[in-house]
């Protein structure tokens, strides 16, 4: 969808292509506040009691306090409820600390260190951007929260079928002392995402690589697709779905469009290799010695 945003005077602002709907919270909401109204709406829901969760991470990029976590105010509701061995901290970083908490939590929940009880995941933030600014468009606000235990009918992957990226950059960070809204380098923002991006689908490519060989000697499974069935060597065609994170959409594209070309140039670099050894075979059949 294309939208026109208009200033008081009827000046084009963003005549781009935009996210179609943004949440926003009132004055007297905060990450802290939209983050219990998530918590205790998913607990209330499902009829969990406080005592049943042993960990709750949270993940935001804005903290209210340069000490206090997040977490700790999210704490009084289970400490009323006598739960006062509840582990937990926050994971503040821009755009990936609700994905770092949910990994935290999994992997505890995996470890040796389970109690037995649930994990509790919480993402929260708000995203606030300069008047005319053109990431204004991608701010908003809004809070989540997860579940996390055995038996859960959505299975997180452990390694090989994770693979990460770092890099120090400064594309996106919010100084102490500094205005409300971050300091962003859009351009830097778009190369980072591509370059962590092509890393990942590298990376997770070469972890996989030897499970995807014995999947190709041992032979399609009944009722593969005819494109897993295709013994041409791929990382999406292992995947039914593609979920990205999205600063804007047409980067998503651009990522997943990517994410293919490395797919062609393996598949190129494949055919080559069967090509030279379908080659030597052939020529060391038709070779013969002959002694005197």
């Amino acid at each position: 969808m294309r939208w026109l945003l208009l200033n008081a005077h009827g000046r084009t602002i963003y005549p781009v292509h935009l996210q179609q709907a943004m949440t926003f919270c009132g004055d007297r909401e905060d990450v802290v506040s939209m983050a219990a109204t998530a918590v205790l709406r998913l607990l209330d829901s499902l009829g969990i009691l406080p005592k049943d969760i042993g960990k709750l991470e949270v993940g935001t990029e804005t903290g209210v306090d340069r000490s206090k976590s997040v977490m700790s105010y999210l704490v009084e509701y289970f400490t009323s409820a006598g739960n006062t061995t509840l582990q937990g901290s926050d994971h503040t970083h821009g755009c990936y600390g609700g994905t770092a908490a949910l990994f935290s939590v999994a992997d505890w929940v995996c470890s040796p260190s389970w109690d037995g009880r649930l994990g509790l995941v919480v993402a929260t933030d708000i995203a606030m951007y300069p008047e005319n600014s053109p990431a204004r468009p991608t701010g908003g606000g809004g809070a989540a929260a997860l579940l996390l235990g055995p038996d859960a009918p959505l299975v997180l992957e452990p390694w090989p079928w994770r693979s990460h990226f770092s890099a120090h950059t400064f594309d996106f960070f919010k100084p102490h002392g500094h205005p409300l809204y971050p300091v962003v380098d859009g351009p830097a923002t778009t190369l980072w995402f591509t370059k962590a991006a092509d890393a990942c689908a590298a990376q997770l490519y070469r972890q996989l690589h030897p499970l995807l060989e014995q999947d190709q000697q041992q032979g399609p499974a009944a009722g593969a697709s005819a494109q897993q069935q295709t013994s041409l060597p791929g990382l999406l065609q292992h995947f039914d779905y593609f979920v990205s994170h999205a600063p804007y959409n047409k980067i998503v594209r651009k990522i997943f469009a990517r994410m293919v070309l490395q797919d062609m140039l393996r598949a190129d670099q494949w055919q080559q290799q069967q090509q030279q050894q379908e080659t030597l075979f052939t020529t060391g059949r038709g070779s013969s010695n002959h002694g005197g």
